[in-house]
């Protein structure tokens, strides 16, 4: 289950933070392009498992135009991202989110 949470602040988010969070949860830790992609976050997105509260996944999500400030671990992947990223149907032509898993 998702949890879906906008960011209440302009601020941006610690690295020392972001890391003591997700180590917290026994997640794996940020990479440093990670760190820097969640310093640009407008919402924050838990992914819940449906036996317990325990959070399996967090998603962090930034507006962007550029289907290229996507993380991708692949060439052959980043190509599906800028695929996705232009041809999918957008509720606002100019407003495109690209998402990265933590």
């Amino acid at each position: 289950m998702n949890r879906y949470c906008d960011r209440a602040t302009t601020e941006l988010l610690d690295p020392d933070h972001v890391q003591s969070m997700l180590r917290e949860m026994g997640l794996r830790q940020a990479g440093e392009q990670g760190l820097e992609f969640t310093k640009k976050t407008i919402a924050i997105y838990p992914t819940l498992n449906w036996d317990s509260s325990k959070i399996v996944r967090i998603c962090v999500a930034v507006i962007t135009n550029d289907p290229a400030t996507a993380l991708t671990a692949s060439e052959y992947e980043a190509g599906q991202m800028r695929e996705y990223a232009t041809a999918a149907s957008h509720a606002y032509v100019v407003e495109r989110r690209a998402l990265v898993y933590l």
